[in-house]
């Protein structure tokens, strides 16, 4: 039986617990619910200090669980407590400003950076690294580490003693020792397998924040595609992810596993008289079904029963990709009730439709906000139509027939460069779109006023121009838009 130790600032308190489980999942915080008597928790929350209150759970004289208190609920006689690994104090710490970035740095050296924020917790064993170029605002230290694991492919684990360590593998390879089958009478029920072997991607895109033409987006594919060959595309949707490099690394790393493993195999099974730990690689077979293959523990819960310990596992052969065709599964992350480190947002500058000439060209003014960290894209587009006017009695159109049209945007020395210089045969009724990718042509670092413009040099004609322009601006400070 279980029993719960209470360590308070002038007390440390012990109880009984009748039922505990504990729950362990990839890029999730662990924790753990108890069930202990009304009477008991009446005597401990007399003192509560959620913060600095430490719960640890018992098992046959052995530390299982240690961390914070998260929630509680009264149920009839006993009281149920949900407890959360000393992430909580990570969740907690003080978060960085609004702009802290890390540049080709170490994995590693962000995940000590983000423990030295946090008090109570120190640096465990970190083996894990990779090169990194993130940006975070306003995130807690536990957010940091979560973003870079999900880029990094580690494991993060908050041990009881308040160590934490990033490790580019955990669990044990039993996969000749450990064999989960009905026939080895460590199953409790039915094996629940989920296998599509029809599932072939050869590409993949992960889609970020916002929509339309302002969401971020990376694409990757199997090194074993050919161009021309058929696609087979999978999405991986995630709103927090706010800039395109770490959409790329995670694209890549999705790929990957992808490659390593194309079908998808995933195994629900009560698991018990096994001793499990999580990230264990062990061989699941059932005879009846023809099934055995390597997997890993990816998912479990620890369920005390009696004298006993049941296994609610998921079993599967990847970790982030975890999906059926067409249904995204279990790729969620540990949401810390954070903004996100970022928006993307997307300004739209509209000229409408100008009558241009020698003498008169259409200008569009954009203003950088103070917040904007990157400009994502700048796109100007314009329509060269025939002038139109007004004779007192209709509307009437003349066709300019060939105008000189260019377009300029301001350089460093305060002069103009020409990115388009070209004759336009524009008959009437026509209209066609010309699209200038502005970034290709100028840097975003000059004046705070920036404006390109459109010139008809030679001729007359209606010009309509849009300028589009996608920038990343941080979280929680007001946009001028």
């Amino acid at each position: 039986m279980s029993s719960l130790t209470v360590i308070q600032s002038d007390r440390t308190l012990e109880v009984d617990v009748f039922q505990y489980r504990k729950t362990q999942r990839y890029n999730e915080q662990k924790h753990a619910e108890i069930y202990i008597q009304r009477s008991d928790w009446r005597n401990i929350s007399r003192e509560l200090d959620k913060i600095n209150d430490e719960f640890e759970v018992y098992r046959d004289g052995q530390r299982d669980f240690a961390g914070r208190l998260v929630n509680f609920e009264n149920q009839d006689r006993q009281v149920l407590l949900e407890l959360g690994s000393f992430e909580q104090d990570a969740i907690r710490a003080e978060p960085t400003g609004p702009v802290e970035s890390f540049t080709s740095t170490d994995a590693g050296t962000i995940f000590q950076d983000a423990i030295s924020r946090v008090n109570s917790l120190s640096v465990g064993t970190v083996n894990s690294s990779q090169s990194l170029d993130i940006t975070y605002s306003n995130a807690s230290p536990a957010k940091m580490i979560r973003e870079i694991q999900k880029v990094t492919s580690a494991f993060v684990r908050y041990n009881d003693d308040k160590t934490v360590d990033y490790l580019q593998d955990i669990g044990s390879d039993n996969t000749s020792s450990v064999i989960i089958s009905p026939d080895n009478k460590n199953v409790e029920g039915k094996l629940e397998i989920i296998e599509d072997e029809q599932e072939q991607f050869t590409h993949i895109r992960v889609l970020g924040a916002q929509q339309g033409k302002a969401q971020v987006t990376a694409d990757a594919q199997i090194n074993s595609y050919s161009a021309g060959e058929p696609q087979s595309w999978f999405k991986y949707k995630d709103q927090e992810i706010s800039s395109q490099s770490r959409a790329q690394a995670i694209a890549n790393r999705i790929i990957t596993e992808l490659q390593d493993d194309n079908s998808s195999l995933s195994v629900d099974v009560d698991v018990f008289n096994e001793n499990l730990n999580f990230g264990d690689r062990v061989t699941v077979r059932s005879n009846r079904d023809n099934f055995e293959e390597p997997l890993r523990l990816v998912e479990v819960t620890e369920v005390e029963s009696g004298s006993n310990t049941i296994y609610e596992c998921v079993f599967s052969n990847r970790l982030l990709a975890r999906f059926n065709q067409g249904k995204q599964q279990r790729l969620t992350v540990d949401k810390v009730g954070e903004a996100f480190e970022g928006d993307v947002i997307t300004k739209t500058i509209d000229s409408g439709r100008v009558h241009a000439n020698g003498d008169r060209r259409v200008e569009l003014i954009f203003t950088r906000p103070n917040d904007y960290i990157e400009i994502l894209s700048a796109k100007l587009e314009f329509k060269v139509y025939p002038v139109r006017y007004f004779d007192g009695v209709q509307v009437q159109e003349d066709d300019p027939g060939n105008v000189d049209v260019k377009v300029k945007v301001p350089n460093s020395s305060g002069g103009w460069d020409n990115i388009i210089d070209t004759v336009f045969d524009q008959s009437v009724n026509t209209g066609a779109v010309n699209t200038v990718d502005i970034l290709d042509n100028v840097t975003f670092s000059g004046p705070f006023r920036y404006f390109p413009t459109v010139e008809v040099t030679s001729g007359s004609a209606d010009i309509r121009a849009q300028l589009h322009v996608d920038m990343y601006r941080q979280i929680g400070t007001q946009s001028p838009y």
